[in-house]
Formats: C-alpha cells, sequence, structure tokens
C-alpha cells in the first residue's frame, strides 16, 4: 500500500516534477469563461430551488385533493344521492346561473373595458417579464 506524504512533502513532490514542464500563458478568454460558468451554475441552482418549491406545491396540491375526495367519499351519502336525488341540489344550481345570466344582462358597458383592459395588461406583464429578468444578470 503506498504512504500518503505529508502536505508539505506533497508540495515538493508536485514541484519537483513540474519543474522541468514548460509554463504556458494562460488564455485572454479565461476569465470570461470562468464567469460565464459561476452564471450558468448560479442559474442552475435557481432553477434547482424554483423546480423544488414548484414541486411541492403541486404534491401539496394533489395530496389536499386526494384526502378531501377520500373525506367525501367516507363521510357523504354519495349513494343516497345517486338513488334518490336532492330536493335543494338542482335549484342551486338554477339560482346560481340565473344570477349569473342576469348579472351579465344589467350590463353597461363597463365590464368589457375593464375585463378587456385587465387581460391586456397581464399579458404584457406576462410577456415582458421574462424579457426584463434575461437583462439583469
Amino acid at each position: 500500500m503506498a504512504e500518503i506524504p505529508r502536505e508539505d512533502e506533497l508540495d515538493i513532490l508536485i514541484e519537483s516534477v513540474l519543474k522541468d514542464e514548460k509554463l504556458l500563458p494562460t488564455p485572454v478568454t479565461l476569465h470570461s469563461n470562468v464567469v460565464k460558468r459561476l452564471k450558468l451554475h448560479e442559474l442552475r441552482k435557481k432553477e434547482q430551488l424554483r423546480f423544488r418549491y414548484l414541486m411541492t406545491g403541486f404534491a401539496i396540491t394533489v395530496i389536499t385533493i386526494v384526502l378531501a375526495v377520500i373525506f367525501s367519499i367516507s363521510f357523504y351519502k354519495w349513494s343516497v344521492m345517486f338513488w334518490y336525488g336532492s330536493d335543494a341540489g338542482w335549484g342551486y344550481w338554477d339560482y346560481c346561473r340565473t344570477s349569473f345570466q342576469t348579472f351579465w344582462a344589467k350590463y353597461q358597458g363597463a365590464y368589457s373595458f375593464l375585463l378587456t383592459l385587465g387581460v391586456a395588461i397581464s399579458t404584457v406583464v406576462i410577456l415582458f417579464t421574462p424579457w426584463a429578468k434575461s437583462h439583469k444578470m
């Protein structure tokens, strides 16, 4: 088994081996290449963190939905609803549908303008956000 030399012995060994080698100059682009690689490494770490947060939120959402379905199936008598129905179920649906229809029937013109303005502003923000973030590097 080879014996591992101490640190000062290792330095002497490396210098003795490399003393006959020709000293080459560093490339001109060395600094810019190192900076590019560091930026890429930083972007990779940010993307990994972003992905981790996104997947955590996704997992929490899926687990919540699954638990809600399990709770709903366990404690609600779906068979009774399926076979006998509910007197109030369709009545509430009719109420919601009618109130939504009459809400738009009282149209004064401002709703569509505000909706269009909101969609336009959010579209511009969504389109220019990646562009604005890319120039901060």
